[in-house]
This record gives C-alpha cells, sequence and structure tokens, in this order.
C-alpha cells in the first residue's frame, strides 16, 4: 500500500538547525506575539500563503493558536495533497510540528508532537494533542471547499494568529561562547539540549554572572514541567561546571565540563537518589550532533527500548531481524516497560496495528509509534 504527500507551494521541511528559533518561540516570546496580532477565526489557503516566513530558514508557515482553555501553541503548517493508492487525491493541512504551552506562563509544555495530517473535517485538539470527533470540540478545524481549497477554522473559544514578523526580533541571543580554545565561565551559558542516560532530556537554560553563578532552567521531555537550575562554574585550572536540578522530591546533581573545541557541548556524570549516570548536554542549534542521538525524534522511553519495523514488515531489534510470530514471546521476559516502535512512512497501517498489539500483549504498559523517513536499523 502507497500513499503519496505532495507540498503544495513550499519546497521542503525545516531543517534541525534552521528551526531552532521556531524552538525558542515560548514563555514571554509567544505571550508577547499572540498579543502583537490580530486573533483570527479562520485562515484560507491564500491567506497562508500571503503569511511571511518569519524565521530564516524556516519554510513552513508559522501560526500561533489560542486554545479554547486559555493555552497557546506554535505550529508549522504546509497545505499539501495526499494522492491515495488508488491515484485519488484529497487535500490535506500537514501540521509538520506544533507545541502547546499552559497559561499563563507559557513555558509548561502540556503536549507536542509532528507530522500531524488533516483531511477535510477533521477537528484537532491542541490541550491533549489528540484528533477529535465533533462532540468533543477540539480547537482546530480544516475544511476543504468546492473548489478543493482548504480552510483552516478556529472552533469556539479558540482562535488563530499568523505571524508578521519574527517575535525574537531584536532579541539579545545569550549563549555565543568566546572564541578560542580556552574555556571562561561564561562560556557555559546558553540554551542546550540535555540527555541524562537516555532517560531524561529536554532543553536546559543556563546564565552565569559575573561571580560564576549559574542559573537556570531545566524542562522535561518526559513530563513537560520546568524545573529550577542552580550551580556555579568552579574556576581554577579547567573550569568545571556544578549545577543542581530541583526535582520536586528530589535533586539531581550534574558535573561536567564543556568541551574547549567549539565549546558547543557538555559531558560529565549526573547523581541522583545515590545513582550515577553519563549525562551530554550540546548547543542549541549546532551541528553535527553526537553519533547515535536523534535530537528531534520522539522522546524515547525511559528503559530506552526500541524496535525498527521496516516498510516491508521486517522487525528489528538491536541489529537483529526479529519474526512477526515470535516477536511477543521474544519480548515476554521484559514485561510491563515501554517501548518505542520507530516504522517507515510507508509500512502499511495493518502492520503497524498488528505489531502494536503483540507488544502489548507481551505485557508493555505503553507502545510509542514513530513514523521516520527510514525504518531501517542503521
Amino acid at each position: 500500500m502507497k500513499h503519496w504527500l505532495i507540498l503544495t507551494g513550499l519546497v521542503g521541511f525545516a531543517g534541525i538547525v534552521a528551526a531552532d528559533d521556531f524552538d525558542r518561540l515560548e514563555g514571554e516570546a509567544l505571550k508577547q506575539a499572540a498579543a502583537s496580532e490580530e486573533l483570527r477565526l479562520t485562515l484560507d489557503q491564500d491567506e497562508l500563503a500571503r503569511l511571511p516566513r518569519v524565521f530564516p530558514g524556516v519554510r513552513s508557515t508559522v501560526l500561533i493558536a489560542r486554545t479554547n482553555e486559555g493555552n497557546l501553541a506554535r505550529l508549522l503548517v504546509i497545505p499539501a495533497r495526499r494522492i491515495g493508492e488508488d491515484g485519488r487525491e484529497a487535500p490535506v493541512l500537514l501540521i509538520e510540528q506544533y507545541a502547546t504551552f499552559a497559561s499563563p506562563g507559557y513555558r509548561q509544555r502540556l503536549a507536542r508532537g509532528r507530522d500531524v495530517m488533516l483531511f477535510d473535517g477533521w477537528r484537532f485538539d491542541l490541550d491533549s494533542g489528540q484528533l477529535v470527533p465533533d462532540q468533543f470540540g477540539g480547537d482546530l478545524r480544516l475544511t476543504v471547499t468546492a473548489d478543493t481549497r482548504l480552510r483552516l477554522e478556529a472552533e469556539p473559544g479558540a482562535g488563530l494568529i499568523g505571524l508578521q514578523r519574527s517575535p525574537l526580533n531584536g532579541q539579545v541571543q545569550e549563549g555565543r561562547p568566546t572564541p578560542g580554545p580556552r574555556v571562561q565561565a561564561e562560556d557555559h551559558q546558553g540554551r542546550f539540549r540535555l540527555i541524562v542516560a537516555g532517560r531524561w532530556s529536554g532543553p536546559l537554560e543556563l546564565k552565569v554572572d559575573g561571580a560564576g553563578q549559574v542559573s537556570g532552567s531545566f524542562r522535561s521531555d518526559q513530563t513537560g514541567a520546568v524545573y529550577r537550575v542552580r550551580g556555579e562554574v568552579v574556576r581554577g585550572g579547567t573550569p568545571r561546571l556544578d549545577l543542581t536540578i530541583d526535582f520536586p522530591r528530589s535533586q539531581m546533581k550534574l558535573t561536567g565540563y564543556l568541551w574547549p573545541e567549539g565549546k558547543h557541548a557538555i559531558a560529565g556524570f549526573a547523581q541522583l537518589m545515590e545513582q550515577e549516570y553519563g549525562f551530554v548536554a550540546v548547543r542549541a542549534g549546532r551541528s553535527p550532533e553526537p553519533p547515535g542521538l536523534e535530537w528531534e525524534a520522539e522522546a524515547i522511553p525511559p528503559d530506552g527500548l526500541v524496535v525498527r519495523l521496516a516498510a516491508d514488515g521486517t522487525l528489528w531489534r538491536e541489529g537483529q531481524v526479529v519474526e512477526p510470530a515470535r516477536l511477543a514471546e521474544d519480548l515476554q521476559a521484559e514485561p510491563g516497560r515501554s517501548i518505542q516502535v520507530v516504522a517507515d512512512r510507508s509500512t502499511p497501517v495493518g502492520v503497524l496495528d498488528r505489531v502494536s498489539e503483540q507488544l502489548r500483549a507481551a505485557g508493555f504498559a505503553s507502545v510509542l509509534l514513530v513514523v521516520a523517513e527510514d525504518g531501517r536499523d542503521d
């Protein structure tokens, strides 16, 4: 079964580095952007096409939505056409990325996702990140007119904003390291992507004052909550970064060193509940990324178990092919765990359903399906 998606009037998707400004659109910047533009109830396809590309390198249209619960969401959208296996075309709106943040501070993330496809009449609830039927309301609804033009409508209580300019223009971007290989205390400030042992991950923002004292925040990919970060840069010899992340009932302490070449990564060890783990934090917008870390993929389950599903139905685990009939038996020894299934875009829905059912029958608490460009185990 083959399905094709043709983008309409656009050349491609926003890259990982190019989307960094979009990722910064939260908190006060998101609030100010929503207050500075007109709140609308509809945006048709022509109006979407006329909106400027407000972030360099991002070719998708940037929208802000106010949900019917008073929260704010950022979206990257692309008009497209879906071609079915019988050759028939259907106009769709591809929500390439979205993230919804809780009022009033708009820092705590409620939902996020990517590659959500809206067909004619479909409703999307941004607060929960779910497609919903008519009787459950939602925030956005796509309508296709008689001449096959798209119209994005806000449901009662919600609204849409098409950005005319970047809300980040004029902001001083902190976190630019000093030139040369000598590490200074101020080189540790900026926005990083933190991963601890593959179990905890999220954006880490650090500020360093003249005395080397560090303040900031960490937003967990796993919970969506924002936690306070404090610490210091210990001078003398090679500067050392000591951080504490204050969780509700525990503290995670990190000790790390900034790489002198490029100053784009911090690596070291973390301690939580008397257990030690390795961590790495990579400065936002830097590439190439360390091998094996897919920053923009959906959150890997806390136990890190991943099964890859190729388009031909071949299942891979730890570099080995797993026969579908033996999948439940092979994984039965690990009940109660979460698991991620990375599938090729062209994988039939029936195959995804069958694998998901097998995994749940094997005792997995949750199954996360992630659609990737390539489902191969490489």
